[in-house]
């Protein structure tokens, strides 16, 4: 999964196999956010996630950078105080701890599925050490103490910026990754979530969750409408939503029935863009949530050995906000 304060961040992936993308944006006066999942050519039994973001400060505040911005309080309206004794937009919008990197990366490990049980899989190889590092063990079960203790450089160590084990929610995920990101977006910065993974990894649980434990793009929602709320004293607020997948290399938009495949242009200003795709002004999350319910239901899926529905596409979620002073 990545999550990042980026430039250019958000640009539809074209290689194939399920994702689950999604983008939110905001600035002062614009910004954008953007949440995506992808598929990649990698062994399934990892049952791997990982989460990135990267930064960019360096473009304009009016085209501001692709997530929140790292070591960066935003522009002059984010350092504007509100009246009254209210709690002040600089310091709301203030860049926390995962925001004093370019781009962080974490990796999520899942358990053992039942079906996988059923199929004969019986042993977890994977452990998280220290919050950080992930090892991946011989899975012989034939040797004896003594031969896994000689032939231990078997062992793989991978080490991440996080690593989260198998009991983590997507609440602990989100606080670990996309949180940070939030103040960025309102002060008028882009991001982007990313989640990267095989077929089966967690992709769309991460990103989408379930209503026991929401995703990534449900909590992000959650966190800006909170904050916009605090902040509707000092500045009115617009939330527009774009949902579109890309499946072998053509983009179509989720948000219209039987939509014709859309083309991507280069945009002086905003960068990539699909002309033409559907945006939608949303007022809370229960808006976004009923867009993503008819989107999802028009995506591309297939059986496959790991996922009985799995996504054969990717997808993306942009979440604009515009902000303008009272």
């Amino acid at each position: 999964m990545v999550a990042s304060p980026a430039g250019a961040a958000g640009s539809p992936s074209s290689e194939d196999g399920g994702a689950s993308p999604s983008t939110i944006s905001a600035a002062s006066p614009l910004a954008s956010t953007t949440m995506a999942a992808a598929e990649p050519f990698a062994p399934p039994q990892a049952a791997l996630q990982v989460l990135a973001g990267e930064n960019d400060t360096s473009r304009s505040e009016a085209i501001a950078s692709r997530c929140s911005s790292r070591g960066n309080s935003g522009g002059s309206d984010a350092a504007a105080s509100s009246s009254g004794g209210r709690t002040s937009i600089a310091h709301m919008l203030q860049p926390q701890g995962a925001q004093q990197t370019s781009l962080m990366v974490a990796v999520r490990s899942r358990p053992v599925l039942v079906e996988e049980q059923l199929r004969g899989v019986r042993k977890d190889i994977l452990r998280v050490m220290e919050e950080k590092m992930v090892v991946i063990l011989d899975p012989d079960d034939e040797k004896g103490y003594l031969d896994r203790q000689l032939h231990r450089s078997k062992e793989r160590r991978y080490t991440f910026d996080h690593a989260l084990s198998k009991t983590a929610t997507n609440q602990d995920v989100y606080e670990h990754t996309a949180k940070d990101l939030i103040g960025g977006v309102l002060s008028g910065h882009n991001g982007t979530v990313f989640a990267y993974g095989a077929t089966g990894s967690g992709k769309t649980y991460t990103m989408v969750g379930e209503q026991a434990d929401p995703g990534m793009m449900l909590l992000s929602l959650v966190d800006i409408f909170d904050n916009i709320r605090e902040l509707s004293a000092d500045y009115d607020f617009e939330v527009t939503c774009s949902y579109l997948e890309v499946y072998n290399e053509l983009i179509y938009d989720l948000l219209v029935k039987n939509s014709a495949s859309l083309e991507l242009r280069e945009d002086p200003e905003k960068g990539a863009i699909a002309v033409g795709l559907k945006k939608i002004e949303v007022k809370n999350t229960d808006n976004v949530m009923d867009l993503l319910r008819e989107g999802n239901s028009r995506r591309k899926t297939e059986p496959t050995e790991a996922n009985a529905v799995s996504s054969r596409s990717h997808a993306v979620l942009e979440i604009g906000v515009r902000r303008s002073s009272r």
